[in-house]
């Protein structure tokens, strides 16, 4: 299959297509025609690729405004995790001095806990 592909193309082509299985595959294909349908199959290249073009063009046309929504909301997408990203890393910021205020007023807790049973008793 190689050497096919280096007959067909002398010149050079895609190293990727000695292990592509859809070369390989078409090129297996290839070895199955007649003369009349190796001679014909320029031609059915041709119109199979102005067909898919014109399937793709309609395609486009067909789905433009999906498209555009689709890319509306993936920017909208985009945004809100840049926001969710940045709040994220602001709260990041603040646990520490969060975990530090919750020490303190533990132990204040537990100083007026101390004092309120210290009061208790004496009464």
């Amino acid at each position: 299959r190689i050497e096919l592909l280096q007959l067909l193309f002398p010149d050079e082509y895609p190293s990727e297509w000695n292990y592509d299985g859809n070369v390989q595959d078409y090129l297996t294909k290839l070895g199955t025609y007649k003369l009349e349908d190796l001679v014909k199959e320029p031609d059915r290249l041709k119109l199979e690729t102005n067909s898919i073009q014109e399937q793709i063009q309609e395609l486009a046309v067909t789905n433009y405004k999906t498209f555009i929504e689709t890319a509306e909301c993936s920017r909208e997408l985009f945004k809100q995790f840049n926001t969710i990203e940045n709040k994220l890393d602001i709260l990041i910021d603040k646990i520490p001095k969060f975990e530090e205020e919750c020490k303190i007023f533990a132990e204040k807790s537990s100083d007026i806990n101390d004092l309120r049973k210290l009061t208790s008793l004496t009464l």
